[in-house]
């Protein structure tokens, strides 16, 4: 598939596998996902994005929390709500390889050349198997 428009930079790819797993490095526990992505022209381009979960402490502006259209009044403060949340933060980047356009001749050689990269970013990071 093919969007024709100027500003469109790369082909279309679409989202075929998602994979999550559980990493436990050191203290630290990091639910983690990995997505797959195949170019709709070309089977053996893939896209990957590797996802960390986090929690993150959110904390809503006073603007934000005033009714529409209330005026605040000179000196007065509302207390921020605070709100623990889990997201998903992508982490592609830190496998420090080109996963947003690659060949791979299957799912299976995709997902492959995904963990061996996370496997050499984690290989200082964490004991040798036993």
């Amino acid at each position: 598939m093919k969007i024709a428009h100027p500003a469109m930079r790369s082909d279309v790819f679409r989202l075929v596998a998602t994979y999550e797993f559980d990493l436990q490095i050191g203290a630290c526990f990091h639910p983690t996902r990995i997505e797959l992505f195949r170019d709709t022209q070309r089977t053996r381009r893939w896209r990957a994005r590797l996802w960390d979960l986090e929690l993150c402490r959110i904390e809503a502006s006073p603007v934000d929390q005033l009714p529409e259209g209330a005026a605040r009044k000179k000196g007065t403060r509302k207390a921020r709500e605070v709100f623990d949340e889990e997201t998903l933060l992508e982490r592609t980047w830190m496998l420090g390889d080109d996963l947003s356009d690659f060949t791979a001749a299957s799912e299976a050689a995709a997902l492959r050349r995904v963990l061996d990269a996370l496997a050499e970013h984690l290989g200082p990071a964490t004991p040798a198997a036993r």
